[in-house]
């Protein structure tokens, strides 16, 4: 069994390298990292190797891209040379996470064993993602809820089927990869690993977390969770822009991945959410709004890759 870990990195050096101290404290270790580097930081590749021993730094396959091509282009970019390699698995994750233990990695393998899931199936798994700041909350969320003690409660076997909190210790089968691909570039940031965890259960692969399998993440600033008719979400407001990818790339993968009927009745639930947010926090109310409208227009209309301001 061979598996690589791969990452996606723009101006986090001292993040990036929390990161693969942590991969390199794993029981079992990775063969390759793969980093690729979203036209960030020219330095962060001497940076590494002053800051990592030899042995660890000779495990690291670094690609520093010409043009920022934002999560999704390089989460895609770095799946797909790996794949063209050989591996067996392939454990996805941002710069500014990490693994919390030196279990972590080992512990998602051991619960695909005892599935009797081998590289060869349809896998998605994750590790339990929790928040930096405090540790009894999730750092996205899972079935609706944000407490770690109440999400324990309902994993069965030591996992939560169906859902996961994706490209955040997120390990792919090299057989989901033969199935439904890389993730899609044209999302550029935002949503990319949503649409390939819909495009997985789709494909009726093993998607779950796996609860001891701990992985670090930073929350959402200001994120809370609330109900609106009976139903849990998070309350959160981002920059304008990340507004317009978020409700454009979700809008487009639900028509994509549910039909035009479903995913329309979906985008639409979640714009009235991303509306409720802009009027109840703090923002730039009135360029969010605009943003947020002409995001799920462009979802409708399939209008991905860089938003152009048009």
């Amino acid at each position: 069994m061979k598996y690589c870990c791969v990452i996606v990195t723009y101006y986090r050096n001292e993040l990036l390298l929390r990161n693969l101290k942590h991969i390199f404290a794993q029981l079992i270790l990775p063969d390759k990292i793969f980093v690729v580097n979203n036209n960030g930081d020219v330095n962060c590749l001497s940076f590494l190797e002053r800051e990592l021993l030899p042995k660890e730094f000779h495990r690291i396959d670094y690609t520093y891209l010409a043009k920022n091509i934002g999560g999704a282009g390089g989460f895609h970019y770095g799946l797909k040379k790996a794949y063209s390699l050989g591996y067996d698995w392939y454990l996805m994750m941002d710069d500014d996470g990490y693994p919390f233990d030196s279990n972590s990695i080992s512990n998602i393998l051991k619960k695909c064993d005892e599935e009797k899931l081998t590289s060869l199936d349809l896998v998605l798994a994750n590790s339990l993602v929790l928040s930096e700041d405090n540790m009894s909350l999730l750092s996205f969320g899972l079935k609706g809820g944000d407490n770690v003690s109440e999400i324990l409660k309902i994993s069965q076997n030591g996992i939560i089927r169906g859902e996961i909190n994706p490209f955040n210790g997120t390990l792919i089968s090299n057989g989901l990869i033969n199935k439904i691909g890389f993730p899609n570039p044209e999302f550029f940031i935002k949503g990319d690993e949503v649409d390939y965890t819909n495009r997985a259960l789709k494909a009726n692969a093993s998607v779950f977390t796996v609860v001891d399998s701990i992985y670090i993440h930073p929350r959402v600033k200001g994120r809370i969770e609330v109900k609106i008719f009976g139903k849990r979400f998070s309350k959160y407001v981002e920059d304008p822009v990340k507004e317009y990818y978020w409700i454009r790339n979700y809008t487009y993968s639900s028509i994509k991945n549910y039909g035009f009927l479903k995913g329309f009745i979906k985008g639409n639930f979640a714009l009235f959410k991303r509306i409720y947010c802009v009027f109840t926090l703090k923002c730039k109310k009135t360029k969010t709004l605009k943003m947020v409208l002409k995001g799920f227009l462009h979802g409708l209309l399939g209008k991905l890759g860089v938003y152009s301001g048009k």
